[in-house]
């Protein structure tokens, strides 16, 4: 069986969206996305399907756009609150609204992209805003994120305070996009760019 995470969940209409998790169990922006209705659910008892659950399912032979047979994956949700725990604990500053992510790509040594736990998506950071030391590639980190307010990139966000999380950090590498020496699009287009630099 597959595993997955449930991107989107239409309770009245029956109907969403499951993405298909890496080895590592990381949501990877570039995922197969299948759908589900309420007639490929194979549920029990009083569990039901909604976002940011994470499944298990099979694909038939004939159509491979649509999950089938989706069950809930209780060892990954334990495994994933255990990860929030131990986030918790690394959270030094109270609720101050940190997020956590994997740092995906590193360009040379002056900025960088982390892939967010919650959602997958890829958000820019730039080294200046790492605390702590410099963070590389596959480092599970925490981070504030906000929006860029002035100059050409204003309206994207990016990830201020970013800290090791080193109670993680020892399964974490695996979750990263293997680098082949290549820049990245959107390293491409924040290239020989400051305007981040020591942001907040």
């Amino acid at each position: 069986m597959l595993v997955g995470y449930v991107e989107s969940w239409d309770q009245l209409a029956g109907k969403g969206v499951i993405a298909e998790l890496d080895l590592s169990g990381r949501l990877n922006e570039d995922a197969p996305r299948f759908t589900v209705g309420l007639e490929d659910l194979d549920l029990a008892g009083h569990s039901e399907l909604r976002r940011g659950r994470y499944v298990r399912f099979c694909l038939e032979s004939g159509d491979r756009t649509a999950a089938r047979r989706v069950i809930i994956d209780r060892g990954a949700e334990r495994k994933r609150a255990a990860q929030l725990s131990a986030a918790a604990e690394d959270q030094v500053d109270g609720n101050d609204g940190r997020q956590y992510g994997t740092v995906r790509e590193v360009v040379e040594g002056r900025f960088g992209f982390i892939l967010l736990d919650e959602t997958g998506e890829s958000v820019f950071f730039h080294m200046s805003n790492a605390e702590g030391g410099v963070v590389k590639q596959g480092d599970t980190v925490s981070f504030i994120m906000r929006e860029v307010t002035q100059g050409k990139h204003a309206g994207k966000r990016t990830c201020l305070r970013v800290r090791r999380c080193a109670a993680r950090n020892s399964t974490s590498s695996a979750g990263a996009a293997a680098g082949n020496g290549q820049k990245s699009r959107a390293a491409q287009d924040f290239d020989d760019d400051d305007e981040f630099e020591l942001l907040e």
